[in-house]
């Protein structure tokens, strides 16, 4: 009886191994689902799109203000650089004032003839006169022009000599006066206008620079 209990069992679980799983339904696709999948698909994109534009527009702000402070930063550095140029003549012209000493007094000169006929000859190719006019009025001789730092360093107390001359070309007489600035920035220019009283005997002048 035992035995055939067992088989009985056996033959069951045999039974059961051999039959056939049944296949596993797979998904049935139309023209309508596929159309209609694809549409959701496209849905989501909008969607995605519409939540990346406003991301787009604040990251496009951001680079414009980043534009307009590199902007600022650069005018800053151009003006900053204006202002360590123009300290660094000031600091040459007081050292210059402080190496000068108490000045020697003398007699008191007229504005146009203040500049002493002194200094030192400055050196070719460092300045040039660019243009001189001559106006001969009744009593006063006016030279008036344009002087040009050529180099490549400021100059400082600039100074205009005219020698005056006769017709055989001898020195009658000098006057000399400053530049306006009297410091002339590096590749920049100045004016003078130099003043004598007119002496009959001057026909002729020859300018030269100096510096004190």
């Amino acid at each position: 009886m035992r035995v055939a209990h067992w088989s009985l069992l056996l033959l069951l679980c045999l039974t059961a191994v051999r039959r056939p799983r049944a296949a596993e339904e797979e998904p049935k696709w139309t023209q309508g689902t596929l159309t209609k999948a694809f549409e959701e698909i496209a849905a989501r994109f909008t969607a995605l799109e519409a939540r990346a534009k406003p991301g787009e527009r604040r990251l496009a702000e951001l680079e414009d203000q980043v534009r307009q402070m590199r902007l600022k930063v650069d005018r800053l550095e151009i003006q900053l650089q204006l202002i360590e140029a123009t300290l660094e003549i000031v600091r040459k012209e007081v050292a210059a004032l402080a190496n000068r000493g108490p000045a020697e007094p003398g007699p008191a000169a007229p504005p146009e003839k203040a500049a002493p006929v002194k200094g030192t000859p400055i050196p070719a190719g460092t300045a040039s006169i660019r243009s001189q006019k001559v106006a001969m009025e009744a009593d006063t001789l006016t030279i008036t022009g344009v002087v040009a730092n050529t180099s490549d360093k400021p100059l400082v107390f600039v100074i205009v000599e005219a020698a005056l001359l006769d017709k055989e070309g001898r020195v009658v007489k000098t006057e000399s006066t400053y530049t306006e600035p009297r410091v002339v920035p590096a590749g920049s220019t100045a004016t003078f206008v130099l003043k004598a009283p007119r002496d009959p005997r001057v026909q002729d002048h020859r300018l030269s620079l100096r510096t004190e």
